[in-house]
């Protein structure tokens, strides 16, 4: 079927609102949310400084990314101009598993896969979707031996995510 798989009820009650780029999400209490560098949401198991956001993914962790397309894209066309660069970075990044989904009635791609950063094997679930000229990518990694343990969890947020309309541009039909 292509839905995420169904999961245990985790305690997400920390919620964040983006109202400026235009989402909400809920993730674990005893997580921290860090934004990087690259305007990056991330949230982890625990306090990190930015030059830890590797560790954190280490440990199990919860990456947003958000990009303005130059046009309205499919999430199709988002994820097929995304993975030359991701592949120029992780030599040895693999896709293992492909597969289209909807969340929250948004069609989305869902792609499980496996890539070494710094001697560390670690294995990466994401979730590509567009809306408007907004490219999205929900990325939850954790070292591979320890990704079945987060896996779920990482599910369980994934479907917490929402877009909501910016004050900006409202579209107008």
């Amino acid at each position: 079927s292509n839905s995420l798989p169904t999961t245990k009820n985790y305690d997400l009650n920390q919620a964040y609102t983006d109202s400026a780029i235009g989402f909400s999400i809920y993730f674990p209490n005893e997580w921290q949310l860090v934004p990087n560098f690259q305007g990056t949401v991330l949230m982890g198991t625990g306090s990190y400084t930015m030059n830890e956001n590797l560790e954190m993914l280490n440990r199990g962790g919860f990456d947003i990314k958000i990009r303005t397309l130059e046009k309205d894209y499919s999430y199709k066309t988002w994820l097929k101009g995304n993975l030359p660069s991701i592949k120029k970075e992780y030599a040895d990044y693999k896709i293992k598993n492909e597969y289209e989904i909807e969340t929250n009635g948004v069609p989305a791609i869902c792609i499980y896969s496996v890539m070494t950063v710094n001697d560390v094997s670690l294995s990466s679930f994401q979730l590509y979707f567009t809306n408007e000229k907004t490219g999205y990518i929900l990325s939850a990694s954790a070292k591979t031996e320890s990704f079945d343990l987060y896996q779920e969890l990482f599910v369980e947020i994934a479907w917490t995510f929402k877009t909501i309309n910016t004050k900006a541009g409202s579209k107008n039909s």
